[in-house]
C-alpha cells in the first residue's frame, strides 16, 4: 500500500519539478525504487528517508514522504513527531503542537512527541500544561532532560524546593547521561541547561554570588547563551 500510494505521489512531484517548481527528485525516486524491496519495513526506510531529508533541509522532499506516510501506517506517531519538529523549526507552532498531540493519540508513550509538546507548552508559557508531561518522560532510563523540563515548570509555578531536587539529581549524572537523554529524545542541549536553571532559582532567593557561580559555569559551557551573559 505505502509503495502504491508513495509511486503516485512521487509522479506528482516529479511532474511540478518538470515546470520547474523542484529541483530535485532523485532522492524520491530512489526511495520509491527501495521501497519496493524492502518487504514489509517501509516505514523503516520512511523514518530513515526523512531523517535524512531533514538533516539536509529538504523539506519539500520530507513533506512528501510524511505525508504519505501518514496515509499508508495510520496507527504510527513517528510521521506526525517528524511533521511536528518540522513545523516547530519553522515556527509553525500550532500545526506543530496539533502533530504532537496526534503522535501521542496514538502512541501515549511516545517520549519524543511528549517532550516536544512538553518544551512548546513551557516556551508558550503554560508550565503546568506542561509539567505533566515531562513527567511522563521522566520515566526513561536516561532522563536528565525531563527533569530539567520539570524543574523550569516546577520554578515558574513556585515549588522552588522540588526544582532543585531535579536539577541537582541532573547535575549528579555524567556529561554522557546528559547527553544522550537529549539525544534519544531528537533533542540536542546548548551549553549546561541545569547550571541555568540553578542559577535562576538562587538569583529568584536573593543568593546572588551562589546564582553566580551556576552562571559562571554554564556560561563556560556555551559562551552565546544570551541569557547567561546578560
Amino acid at each position: 500500500l505505502f509503495v502504491t500510494n508513495f509511486e503516485g505521489e512521487h509522479n506528482a512531484f516529479y511532474e511540478q519539478d518538470a515546470g520547474g517548481f523542484f529541483s530535485e527528485v532523485s532522492h524520491i525516486r530512489g526511495l520509491a525504487d527501495m521501497l519496493v524491496d524492502q518487504d514489509g519495513d517501509a516505514d523503516e526506510v520512511c523514518a530513515a528517508f526523512v531523517n535524512g531529508f531533514l538533516r539536509s533541509a529538504d523539506y519539500e522532499e520530507a513533506f512528501v514522504v510524511i505525508d504519505q506516510w501518514k496515509q499508508s501506517y495510520p496507527h504510527d506517531p513517528r510521521p506526525h513527531f517528524a511533521n511536528g519538529k518540522v513545523q516547530d523549526y519553522l515556527s509553525n507552532w500550532p500545526v506543530a503542537e496539533r502533530e504532537y498531540r496526534d503522535a501521542l493519540a496514538k502512541q501515549p508513550d511516545h517520549y519524543p512527541s511528549a517532550y516536544s509538546l512538553a518544551r512548546l507548552l513551557l516556551s508558550n508559557n503554560h508550565p503546568v500544561d506542561a509539567l505533566p508531561l515531562f513527567t511522563l518522560c521522566s520515566r526513561v532510563e536516561y532522563n536528565a532532560a525531563p527533569l530539567i523540563g520539570m524543574a523550569k515548570c516546577l520554578r515558574q509555578t513556585g515549588d522552588n524546593a522540588t526544582a532543585r531536587e531535579c536539577l541537582m539529581n541532573v547535575l549528579a549524572r555524567s556529561a554522557e547521561h546528559r547527553a544522550l537523554s537529549f539525544q534519544r529524545l531528537h533533542e540536542q542541549e546548548e551549553g549546561n541547561s541545569a547550571e541555568v536553571e540553578l542559577g535562576n532559582l538562587e538569583l529568584a532567593a536573593g543568593n546572588y554570588q551562589v546564582a553566580l557561580e551556576h552562571f559562571n559555569r554554564a556560561f563556560i559551557a556555551n559562551p552565546r547563551d544570551l541569557e547567561v551573559r546578560y
